[in-house]
């Protein structure tokens, strides 16, 4: 079954199919809440609360064209209106101050130990100064493999502007590196930027 099939399966009150939906997206949705805070408590309880709240709600669940779509914008809004209230950041009423991080993690970098320093620090500095809404849509595109359409969605922002956004970050990016080294980053993004860790107790 497909992850539309298993949508249709949960709205219809299938128990099962809200569980092959968790397994199959948990882990996009952990690493992506974790880009926006450094609380992995506070992400892994807006992951479980958002399925909670799917079950619930199943009855009154729309049809929808992207599974992953609906489930990344779901948890982007859930983890900034918790951290709204809790206050995380300065001007938190305005979405472009969400404090995106986008690290690489060392640990997953690349097969070979002895390029692991070089390559990290190429990635580092193709994506130093960018802003932190082109570091999410770099990672939107790149890593969650959205195309402008979803990634329009979800983070609220017109087509234009986010071709614009792209555009600039990219530019940026080859003038921090060259354009060779940012087409070798995109080759290996998924590498540099899978995060496991702690999964196992979501």
């Amino acid at each position: 079954m497909t992850e539309l099939d298993h949508w249709e399966a949960l709205r219809q009150g299938q128990k099962q199919a809200l569980e092959a939906l968790y397994n199959e997206h948990v882990e996009l949705l952990y690493q992506y809440g974790c880009k926006f805070t450094s609380d992995e408590s506070l992400v892994k309880d807006c992951v479980q609360d958002l399925f909670i709240e799917l079950w619930k709600n199943h009855q009154g669940l729309s049809s929808t064209t992207s599974v992953k779509k609906y489930l990344l914008a779901s948890i982007r809004r859930k983890i900034i209106k918790v951290l709204n209230k809790n206050k995380r950041w300065l001007f938190s009423d305005q979405m472009e101050k969400v404090n995106f991080q986008l690290e690489p993690a060392a640990e997953e970098a690349i097969v070979k130990e002895e390029t692991n320093t070089e390559n990290i620090r190429l990635v580092k500095e193709a994506l130093e100064g960018l802003s932190k809404r082109q570091k999410e849509v770099i990672y939107l595109k790149y890593y969650a493999d959205l195309d402008y359409e979803e990634i329009e969605e979800i983070m609220d922002i017109n087509y234009q502007s986010l071709r614009n956004l792209v555009s600039r970050a990219l530019k940026k990016m080859k003038e921090n590196v060259g354009n060779l080294a940012v087409l070798w980053l995109f080759e290996n993004f998924i590498t540099f930027f899978d995060y496991k860790n702690g999964l196992t107790g979501l």
